[in-house]
C-alpha cells in the first residue's frame, strides 16, 4: 500500500528466477538433520513483490525439517490476507497475536526481567510503557537497549534508571509520532529544509539536493548542513555511501504532510521533468518519473508516464508495481 507520500518500492527482477533459486537454497537449508528456524522479522515493511516471492515458497515448507517465524504489525493482518492468501490461509500456519501489556503488567514484566522486586522498577516501567504503546514484543527490546546505552544498571536486586540519560523514544514508538516529537528540537529553517527533502524521495544525493533545494527554499544553504546534522543525531535520516535515506517511511511521511502543498507539486512537477529525457537509462528511472507526475497533478504527462510503467513493471515481472500505475490510468489520473 502507499505511504503518505504515495510511494511504493519499485522493485525491478525477474520474479520467477528469483523464487526458484530461493527454493533451491532452502532445499539445501532443509539438509541439515536438526532442522532450521527461519526468523522473518517485520513482514509489515516487506515491499508486495518479495511477500509474493515469499508466499510462493510456503507449499515447499511441508516436505523440508524447516520453521518460517514472522512478525508482523497487527494493522497489516486484513489486508495480508486479502492480498496473500498463501500466508495466512490456515493449513500448517498458525498465528498468534501478542496483545499490549497494561501499566501495571509492565511492573512484573520488567521486575521479572531484571530479578528484583516491583518497586524497583517503577519510573522504569512507566518510561517503557510510554515508550513502546504496552507492546510486549517492543518492552524486552527496549530494557536491553536502556542497559546497553548506560540508562539502566541492575545488580543485587537494585534497579538504578536514569531518565535524563534515556535515548530517543524513536527506538521503540510510532516512528510518525516520534518525528513528529524530534521535530520540535528543529528550527523553523531545519523544518522547512526537511520538508523539501521529504518531497525529494525515500533517498536523496547532495546533487539532487543543490538542484533543487534553492528553488524551493530560498535562503537554506547556511542552514543545509545543520539541518543534516540534526536529522542524523535525531535519526530522522542516514547516510551511506553518498546517498541519505529516510530512517523510515513514517518519518518521511510526517514532514512531506506538512509541506505546503503547492510546493510539494512544484517540486514533483519539476523533478519528473529533470527525469524525462533519462527514462530510458533504467526501469527505476522511468518509474521515478511517473511517480512524480502522478504527484504533481500533471494529468496529461502522468497519464502517459504511468501507463508507460505500468508497461515496463510488466515486463520485468514487477505485477504489483505494475497493478498500481494501472489503476493510476484507469481512473484518468485520480
Amino acid at each position: 500500500e502507499r505511504s503518505a507520500s504515495g510511494e511504493s518500492p519499485h522493485r525491478a527482477a525477474d520474479g520467477d528466477r528469483i523464487a526458484e533459486l530461493l527454493r533451491v537454497f532452502l532445499s539445501n537449508l532443509a539438509l541439515f538433520e536438526q532442522g532450521v528456524v527461519i526468523m522473518f522479522d517485520d513482514a509489515h515493511y516487506c515491499d508486495p513483490e518479495s511477500l509474493r516471492m515469499i508466499e510462493s515458497c510456503v507449499p515447499f515448507f511441508g516436505s523440508m525439517r524447516l520453521i518460517l517465524a514472522a512478525s508482523y504489525h497487527q494493522n497489516m493482518t486484513e489486508s495480508a490476507r486479502r492480498r496473500y492468501p498463501g500466508l495466512f490461509g490456515g493449513g500448517d500456519i498458525v498465528e498468534l497475536q501478542a496483545d499490549p501489556l497494561d501499566e501495571e503488567n509492565h511492573l512484573r514484566f520488567c521486575a521479572g526481567l531484571l530479578d528484583t522486586d516491583e518497586r524497583e522498577t517503577g519510573e522504569l516501567a512507566s518510561f517503557v510503557f510510554d515508550a513502546t504503546g504496552g507492546n510486549p514484543l517492543f518492552s524486552h527490546e527496549a530494557v536491553l537497549y536502556l542497559l546497553n546505552r548506560n540508562a539502566l544498571s541492575a545488580a543485587g536486586g537494585t534497579v538504578s534508571f536514569d531518565r535524563t540519560k534515556a535515548p530517543s523514544l524513536y527506538q521503540f514508538d510510532s516512528y510518525a509520532a516520534a518525528a513528529e516529537r524530534n521535530a520540535g528540537y528543529l528550527s523553523a529553517a531545519e523544518k522547512e529544509i526537511l520538508c523539501v527533502l521529504a518531497v525529494l524521495g525515500n533517498t536523496f544525493t547532495a546533487e539532487r539536493i543543490a538542484a533543487f533545494l534553492p528553488r524551493f527554499a530560498p535562503g537554506s544553504a547556511e542552514h543545509l548542513e545543520s539541518a543534516l546534522d540534526s536529522a542524523r543525531i535525531l535519526d530522522l535520516i542516514s547516510f551511506s555511501d553518498g546517498v541519505y535515506s529516510w530512517n523510515h517511511a513514517g518519518v518521511r511521511d510526517s514532514f512531506y504532510v506538512a509541506a505546503d502543498p503547492d510546493m510539494r507539486r512544484a517540486l514533483h512537477r519539476d523533478i519528473a521533468r529533470s527525469l524525462k529525457d533519462r527514462v530510458s537509462d533504467a526501469p527505476e528511472v522511468l518509474f521515478d518519473a511517473a511517480y512524480h507526475f502522478m504527484r504533481a497533478d500533471a494529468d496529461e504527462e502522468a497519464l502517459s508516464f504511468s501507463f508507460a510503467a505500468g508497461e515496463t513493471a510488466l515486463g520485468v515481472f514487477a505485477l504489483d508495481s505494475a497493478e498500481e500505475f494501472f489503476a493510476f490510468c484507469a481512473s484518468g489520473g485520480s
